[in-house]
């Protein structure tokens, strides 16, 4: 079971990497972020380890793209840098995946997306992709019950769950070396 908590939030933004990152970083109450570029990680990118926390914020494209999230240029992968074989964070993925990207929606008022877990039979993972955007009839002086962010788009996808685990574990060796 993960004992590390990971997560990945794909952003809508018409702006450049380092102004995205200022503003995610910003958001999440963060500071100043180090940039570098690893073709792992896309080329370009902007890192910020803080609280425990790694965000790392990175292009959609070469070996980070993702396909089921192509209309979002920008991705933001949040890992704890806390590793615990006691603690088990995989029942927190979820829920603290769904609060980030509700709290960047909100607060960066551009549509985010995330997906979460659902469960696996048969040789097959199945996740739900949800995307938030910020509600545009939302005023300051609202009352705490009005949605501040709703859900604008929820689709379920299929992955090949022995696909997922070579992947995993030739990372895992790429890793050790």
């Amino acid at each position: 079971m993960p004992t590390q908590f990971e997560t990945v939030i794909y952003l809508r933004a018409s702006i450049d990497l380092p102004e995205v990152a200022a503003s995610v970083f910003s958001a999440l109450g963060g500071g100043e972020c180090v940039s570098g570029n690893d073709p792992a990680l896309g080329g370009d990118f902007c890192r910020l380890t803080a609280l425990g926390l790694e965000g790392t914020v990175f292009a959609n494209e070469g070996e980070m793209e993702d396909e089921d999230f192509a209309d979002y240029p920008y991705g933001l992968g949040i890992v704890s840098t806390y590793l615990d074989p006691d603690l088990e964070l995989a029942s927190a993925e979820g829920a603290l995946s769904d609060y980030y990207a509700r709290l960047l929606a909100f607060t960066l008022d551009t549509e985010v997306a995330t997906s979460f877990y659902l469960g696996g039979q048969d040789g097959v993972d199945l996740y739900e992709i949800r995307a938030f955007k910020r509600n545009p009839q939302y005023t300051p002086s609202a009352g705490p019950t009005v949605q501040r962010v709703y859900v604008s788009e929820r689709r379920t996808v299929e992955y090949d769950a022995e696909v997922a685990d070579e992947e995993f574990e030739a990372e895992a060796a790429y890793d050790d070396e």
